[in-house]
Formats: C-alpha cells, sequence, structure tokens
C-alpha cells in the first residue's frame, strides 16, 4: 500500500474540494476522490469516480454506501477524508474506513442539525465516527461542540496572495463600484445588499456609483427581479458565474466587497477581496470576525441591517484615505495569516501525522493530542 495515497469524500462542484485534491496531487499524494459531483479544474493524474445520482432526500448517500465501500477496499487508502459532515459524512460513517478525517464547512454544522432531532442525531453520529475533525473557523468549531467532545483542528481555508494581488498600475476611474462574489444563495444577504445599494442611490442620485454582482445560484432570478422592483435599472450589473480564474480581475475593479450574509463560516471570498487590497464591508456573523478586523482591514454592521451597510459605503465614497488604508492593511493581514501555502500546511502535518501513527484506538488518541488544536 503506498503510505501517501488518500481518499476523498467530497463535492466535485465545490471549488475548495478541488482545491484541496489539487494541493495534494502537487505534494505528490495519490489523490482518490469520489463524488455525487463533476467537477471543473482538477489536475491531471487526480482519480474521479463519479457515484449515480437518481434517488430524492439525499438518499443517494446511503444507496452508494456498497459502492464506496468496494472502492476503498479496492483503492486502500492510507486516509479517508470526508469534506462535509452531513451528507459525504454518513456515507464515510457507513463505510467505517479508518483512520478518517471529517471537515465541517458550513451549513452541515450551522443549519443540518436545526432541521429536525433526526438530523441532529444523525450529525452526532458522523462526528462520532471520526478520528479527526477539522473546521475552517474557530467559530464553526464552537458550533461544532455541541455535538461532539472530540478536539478541532482549525484548518482555513487559504489565498493565493500572488493570483489575489493588488495591481501594479491602475487605472484612474472616477466610478465607485460596490461589488461582491457570492452564490445566489438566501445566507449570503444578495437582498440586503440590494436595498442598503437603493438607501445609497436615494441619498446621492449624482454620485457614479454601481453595484456588480458576481455569481449564480438558485436565487438569481428572485434578485433581479428585486433589482428592477428597486428601480436600480442599469446600476446593478449581474455578471453571473464566473471561472475563478477571473474572480481576481472582477475584484481589482471593485472599490469596496460587500459581504452582508445572514450566517458563514469562514468567508474565503473576503479574504481573496483583502488579498487584492480592497475594503470590506461585512456581516459580523460566523466566522467573519475572524477574517476582518472592524475598523482596521473592513468595516463590520449588524446582519440584515441595510441601513447600517449604506452608511459604510458613504463613509468609504466621501474618505478614499479610509478605502487605502482599510485594503492595504487587510493585505497584509492575509499574507500573514491565510496565504495558502500556510494554511494548507496545518492539514499536510496532520496528514503527515496519521500516516505515521499506528491507527490501533489508542495511537489513534495519541496522535489527536499532538496534531488538533483544541477549541
Amino acid at each position: 500500500m503506498n503510505p501517501r495515497r488518500i481518499c476523498f469524500l467530497a463535492n466535485l462542484g465545490a471549488l475548495h474540494a478541488v482545491r484541496w485534491a489539487n494541493h495534494f496531487h502537487q505534494k505528490g499524494y495519490e489523490v482518490h476522490v469520489i463524488s455525487l459531483r463533476d467537477g471543473d479544474g482538477l489536475r491531471e493524474g487526480i482519480h474521479v469516480y463519479r457515484l449515480r445520482e437518481d434517488l430524492p432526500f439525499k438518499l443517494d448517500y446511503f444507496r452508494g454506501v456498497r459502492q464506496v465501500r468496494e472502492l476503498v477496499a479496492d483503492i486502500r487508502p492510507s486516509i479517508v477524508h470526508a469534506h462535509y459532515a452531513s451528507g459525504y459524512g454518513t456515507l464515510g460513517r457507513l463505510v467505517g474506513f479508518h483512520p478518517y478525517i471529517v471537515s465541517v464547512w458550513g451549513s452541515d454544522i450551522y443549519e443540518f442539525p436545526h432541521r429536525s432531532p433526526l438530523h441532529k442525531w444523525l450529525l452526532r453520529r458522523n462526528l462520532a465516527a471520526a478520528d479527526y475533525l477539522c473546521s475552517t473557523s474557530l467559530d464553526m468549531a464552537r458550533e461544532a461542540k455541541q455535538y461532539t467532545s472530540k478536539p478541532t483542528l482549525i484548518t482555513p481555508f487559504g489565498v493565493d496572495c500572488d493570483e489575489f494581488s493588488i495591481p501594479e498600475t491602475s487605472e484612474e476611474s472616477n466610478e465607485f463600484v460596490i461589488g461582491t462574489v457570492r452564490s445566489m444563495e438566501k445566507s449570503y444577504g444578495i437582498d440586503c445588499l440590494l436595498k442598503a445599494f437603493k438607501l445609497l442611490v436615494n441619498e446621492h442620485s449624482d454620485w457614479p456609483i454601481k453595484l456588480v454582482i458576481v455569481g449564480g445560484g438558485t436565487l438569481e432570478r428572485e434578485y433581479k427581479e428585486l433589482a428592477l422592483k428597486l428601480g436600480l435599472g442599469e446600476l446593478v450589473h449581474f455578471a453571473g458565474k464566473v471561472p475563478h480564474g477571473r474572480v481576481p480581475d472582477y475584484l481589482r475593479s471593485f472599490s469596496v466587497f460587500a459581504a452582508l450574509s445572514d450566517n458563514e463560516s469562514f468567508g474565503v471570498a473576503i479574504l481573496e477581496a483583502s488579498s487584492c487590497g480592497i475594503p470590506v464591508v461585512v456581516s459580523k456573523v460566523g466566522g467573519l470576525p475572524e477574517v476582518v478586523v472592524d475598523g482596521e482591514t473592513g468595516l463590520m454592521v449588524p446582519p440584515d441591517d441595510e441601513v447600517a451597510a449604506a452608511k459604510c459605503f458613504e463613509k468609504l465614497y466621501l474618505t478614499p484615505g479610509l478605502r487605502d488604508r482599510l485594503g492595504r492593511a487587510g493585505r497584509q493581514r492575509v499574507k500573514q495569516r491565510y496565504e495558502w501555502s500556510q494554511t494548507a500546511r496545518i492539514m499536510e502535518n496532520l496528514y503527515e501525522n496519521v500516516i505515521a501513527t499506528n491507527t490501533s484506538e489508542s495511537a489513534v488518541h495519541s496522535a489527536q493530542k499532538s496534531a488538533a488544536a483544541a477549541v
């Protein structure tokens, strides 16, 4: 068995799952990914196994257990790592391979257990089955502690600061662009952003201001209709979903980045904006206070408060020096704490520890104590 052979149970439609797979392949690991979704951007040489997906109510995760068991038996990995504690965590638990890592991502902790007592029970079982738990933020790790007493390793998503950078030269423009890169889903507060922008337009109709929304999702049509209803017309540009490689160019065209989420576990898009030297206005929810220092790298507002958000936009329009100071401090903080090679090394250390450790029950608990940052 190749000791550097790992198997991910993950949604390949999620950018960060693809990034993890690519990173470990680049580091010389033999990477296998079992997924219910197709994805783009995987490096050549990564082994992908696409599960069938045609049953309702997430029953695919249960139906796929036998197939995944057979695949894992053939792959003979050193580690199985499930990304998301709900669906893929259920699949991993039922497969029963060890050593087994579970990464919680957000909705699996903040939303899934609140749907019913059954969902809460299922999450507890899934977390209990893991030998190691990972979380992208301290806030989410604290949330997970409601369902498990196991220590949690904090593994933040990182940013490539060379790709997401401040341009050496930029064209002078009088236009003030408020922008966001978000999925068009309820939790990301696009409706609040539109209403805040409407307040700004009403107060300053003569200002050269514009709102750019990058991303797709199930509520895209609804938000476009809301923009028309608010009378924003050509002042709002819906760019749609774009390849991740184009995101830096969009970010560098923004004067301000907005993330008015109702709840959010971490906020890597905010860090990408900060890495480009863009000041940010974000809701004070979930893990966002971990990535934004209020008044230093961005401005924070209460969730669902379009009035407070509009006032922040107004303040940043009127004080270009503040925009510049927040943007440059934000990039510096990302480089110090969230550069991709630094954050990825945390997971690399965990993998190396697991591979080097005997997987007997006593050794697993010993490895947890040395590898996991307890919360």
